[in-house]
């Protein structure tokens, strides 16, 4: 029935993954990404798709990739902003299609457009 105990109600969900670029640090996060999607999908039941760009470390490229990844229809899309203005131009349109924002590591010149932020309190680190 693709229900689960976590509130799972559909069979199949695609995740759009927006990287910078693809170094060592963003091919071991892709390698996590891929560990817990098998791992999720076989204790849901459900279908993961991943959808993992690479923006190599050029903003505009990063902001074609998002576009792509939303015109694909991506149930929830996590980025990691190369340059925060420029990713902004598409990060609004996912908010108006109700498409959940997760951004990581480097933050958006407008969290408010962010479901969630995972990473770092850079000011309280210092």
């Amino acid at each position: 029935d693709g229900g689960s105990s976590t509130g799972l109600t559909k069979d199949k969900y695609v995740i759009g993954i927006s990287q910078p670029q693809n170094g060592p640090y963003r091919v071991a996060c892709n390698q996590e990404a891929e560990t817990w999607r098998v791992k999720t999908a076989a204790e849901e039941g459900v279908e993961i798709e991943m959808l993992l760009t690479d923006g190599r470390n050029d903003p505009n490229k990063q902001v074609s990739d998002a576009e792509d990844l939303l015109s694909r229809g991506v149930d929830i899309f996590i980025a990691c902003p190369y340059q925060a203005p420029t990713l902004m131009n598409v990060v609004p349109q996912y908010q108006d299609k109700g498409i959940p924002v997760v951004i990581y590591d480097r933050r958006l010149t407008d969290m408010s457009y962010a479901t969630a932020f995972v990473g770092n309190d850079d000011v309280a680190l210092g």
